[in-house]
């Protein structure tokens, strides 16, 4: 949360300063750094080591990841561990060249710069990349997408929440519409996961991403729900993650993110 206003404030004194720029980076919470400071001193160590501080390690991340999952209602199976939202955005979209045929990609006018980056990276590789028209209000218009949701089509990507001017796109129509197409469905929920509750068990979404450092946890972290079954290939290659992003996880910044998700399920 932002710093409050004093109660009172002297003549002359200078005002308090307040943050206003939340939908960017939300300043962390004091029990996030607390428990990023207790993964430091107690995880350090690599967690895919066999002795015992690596161990420990596993087991706090293991314990994080659960944490994590049970708050955005997936399976931990689920949950891939990344950098933040715009590598999750690019796995999902770019990762799904290979396991899906190249075909037409869907993007509503009103996407983040990491989703358009993503599909220019398709086009590359010979996707065609489509842009949903918006009415006035930002909403994508479910008769055209309706009418796109046929052969050649194999992806959509739609931004859940626009931190601009606050829009909500209806994702169980969007969803409900490309399952019956047989059309996978990404969501950048970068700015709603901390802001209302979000059960990937329920949604009709194929791939969801979502970023720590908008609800007041750390930059470096975030994570890519994927449906089981769904298949990806991964963009840094490894063993960690069930082989779908490699790197030896950051397990503190995780511990963040958990604490993060903490916090922000008390406050809805």
């Amino acid at each position: 949360m932002p710093p409050a206003l004093p109660e009172a404030v002297g003549a002359g004194a200078p005002p308090r300063e307040i943050y206003l720029d939340a939908c960017a980076t939300a300043p962390p919470a004091a029990a996030v750094l607390e428990a990023m400071d207790r993964a430091h001193r107690e995880a350090w160590s690599n967690p895919s080591s066999l002795h015992g501080p690596g161990l420990a390690a596993a087991e706090r991340l293991e314990r994080d990841r659960q944490a994590i999952a049970a708050s955005l209602g997936c399976g931990g199976d689920e949950l891939v561990l990344l950098s933040g939202g715009s590598e999750a955005i690019h796995t999902a979209l770019v990762g799904s060249d290979g396991p899906l045929e190249a075909g037409r990609v869907l993007l509503s006018a009103v996407e983040h710069p990491a989703s358009y980056a993503a599909a220019a990276a398709l086009a590359r590789r010979g996707w065609d990349v489509q842009l949903l028209p918006v009415d006035r209000r930002g909403v994508v218009d479910l008769e055209i997408l309706r009418s796109l949701l046929t052969p050649p089509t194999r992806l959509v990507s739609v931004l859940w929440g626009q931190s601009e001017v606050g829009t909500l796109q209806p994702i169980e129509a969007i969803g409900a519409l490309c399952r019956q197409a047989g059309v996978r469905f990404h969501v950048d929920a970068v700015q709603v996961v901390g802001h209302r509750r979000v059960a990937f068990s329920r949604l009709p979404v194929d791939l969801l991403s979502c970023a720590a450092h908008k609800l007041q946890g750390p930059r470096g972290v975030g994570a890519l729900l994927v449906r089981r079954g769904v298949r990806l290939e991964p963009l840094i290659g490894g063993a960690q993650e069930g082989g779908r992003r490699g790197g030896t996880e950051p397990v503190a910044l995780v511990a963040g993110f958990a604490a993060a998700l903490e916090l922000a399920d008390r406050r809805l």
